[in-house]
């Protein structure tokens, strides 16, 4: 649950919703959801709102669950080619799973769904909105896991036994890990804590996709929310970096490519950037894992 009240003042709190209902969107909650164009702003914001509610998260205020980053990613092509192979998926920091639905939108096997797409997020008030914000309880067959990777004792699950951790249940087994909008909350020191457990979970030729905001220069950032530590800001560079010291501490190898673009890009909705530095840019990262898979049983 949130640690203080959100307020709708934050700069990243927006009650346009005309502006994010771009065609693609308007086709999928067509399509996907089976809503009438409507029926859909009321529905839309109620969600919006109560999302809010939860976590006063950034991409929640700029109703990011409307544009899953993961279609904005140059690696999207080769995840979804990998999901409508049967991939083992999980989107980390899944929120309402929006990227989720949009790979099973665009082909994912929906009859093994259940055992290949995961969803994992510290706050499982959000999947369980996500079923009304998508509609589709009982037709997606995701798995959702409540977990803290830096603190990963187990939590409720749906579609998961309960009792043991993210860690524990799902070691070894992914083909693919995205986390989107999510290592650019925490500081280098908690990045590398959790990027050091997020490679447990894969398995070799594992392919890790991340996409969040990172800067011209390596920079520090004051917290987005009073109470946490501030967060650092990668370049291209850096974040290859990290991956080497992440790589070293796991006795894996991955192969890094990283690129950081115009926030526009990112971010092309002008209110998004508007309480932004000028330095600040979008970074895309893709990481292949190469090694053999022995070392430290991984």
């Amino acid at each position: 649950m949130p640690t203080e009240t959100p307020s709708i003042t934050a700069p990243w709190f927006d009650t346009d919703l005309d502006a994010r209902l771009t065609p693609e969107a308007l086709s999928f909650f067509s399509k996907y959801c089976h809503l009438k164009r409507e029926d859909l702003h009321e529905h839309l914001h109620s969600i919006h709102q109560r999302a809010w509610a939860i976590r006063p998260y950034p991409c929640v205020g700029q109703w990011g669950f409307l544009a899953p980053k993961l279609a904005d990613s140059p690696a999207y092509p080769t995840v979804l080619q990998h999901a409508k192979a049967g991939a083992v998926i999980l989107d980390f920091g899944c929120c309402m799973g929006q990227d989720l639905r949009y790979l099973a939108a665009g082909g994912a096997p929906t009859e093994n769904i259940s055992h290949n797409m995961f969803g994992a997020d510290i706050e499982p008030a959000f999947w369980k909105l996500g079923y009304e914000l998508f509609q589709d309880r009982g037709k997606f067959k995701g798995r959702f896991l409540q977990s803290d990777i830096l603190d990963d004792n187990g939590g409720s699950a749906e579609g998961v036994s309960t009792g043991s951790s993210l860690r524990q249940q799902l070691r070894g087994k992914m083909d693919v890990v995205y986390a989107g909008a999510v290592f650019h909350l925490w500081d280098l020191d908690t990045q590398f804590e959790a990027l050091k457990g997020l490679v447990e979970l894969t398995r070799r030729n594992a392919l890790f996709v991340g996409c969040q905001l990172g800067s011209v220069e390596v920079e520090t950032k004051p917290a987005w929310r009073a109470g946490l530590k501030p967060r650092l800001f990668h370049n291209a560079e850096s974040i290859k970096t990290l991956w080497e010291r992440v790589s070293e501490a796991t006795g894996t190898k991955w192969e890094v490519e990283a690129r950081t673009v115009d926030l526009d890009v990112l971010l092309p909705n002008e209110r998004d950037r508007s309480w932004m530095d000028e330095t600040n840019r979008g970074l895309f990262f893709e990481a292949t894992r190469v090694d053999q898979g022995a070392k430290n049983n991984l």
